[in-house]
């Protein structure tokens, strides 16, 4: 029984180290393996498997995450990066294929990039907006506490409160 139990301690010991997918995964970076990175993001060891498969390395954690986010294969966004696209461009892919450029040699990187700057800053929320919008005024005298952090929100906000309140923390990033 004891021998059983260690081979079962061994083989899940084995398959939690994805240092055989790729031996960058046991690197770290600021105090966490890249394997530790990948998890972390939400990353599995089978999208591991496959986008260091399709030409992705360990390193490319963020990027894979947002290829991921897009719907995008491995595969696709190898081929677009094969192309002159970097792998954080998946947004700017995105818009591409959305504009009817399905195929990655059928664009030029270059004279694309300003049209998508426009298209971005369209899609993007100002902070003033998503407060207003999540946060009505009639509702804030009873917030203690405003986290909108990491919802890559911009410009100016008016963090306006009729009501006398405690304690506020506003968290912006």
């Amino acid at each position: 029984m004891k021998k059983l139990q260690e081979q079962v301690k061994n083989i899940s010991l084995e398959s939690s180290d994805w240092s055989d997918i790729h031996e960058d995964f046991a690197q770290k970076w600021f105090g966490k393996t890249y394997q530790q990175m990948w998890e972390e993001s939400g990353l599995t060891r089978e999208d591991a498997q496959e986008w260091i498969k399709a030409g992705f390395s360990p390193r490319d954690c963020w990027a894979v995450k947002k290829w991921k986010d897009q719907k995008f294969t491995p595969e696709e966004a190898f081929e677009w990066i094969k192309v002159k696209f970097r792998p954080s461009e998946c947004e700017f892919v995105a818009f591409l294929k959305e504009k009817g450029y399905h195929q990655p040699d059928s664009t030029h990187p270059d004279e694309m990039r300003n049209k998508f700057a426009d298209w971005f800053k369209e899609r993007e929320e100002d902070a003033q907006t998503y407060l207003d919008r999540e946060y009505p005024l009639s509702e804030r005298s009873e917030i203690t506490e405003l986290d909108i952090s990491k919802k890559k929100l911009d410009w100016l906000l008016k963090v306006n409160w009729i009501y006398q309140f405690n304690y506020l923390w506003l968290f912006y990033q």
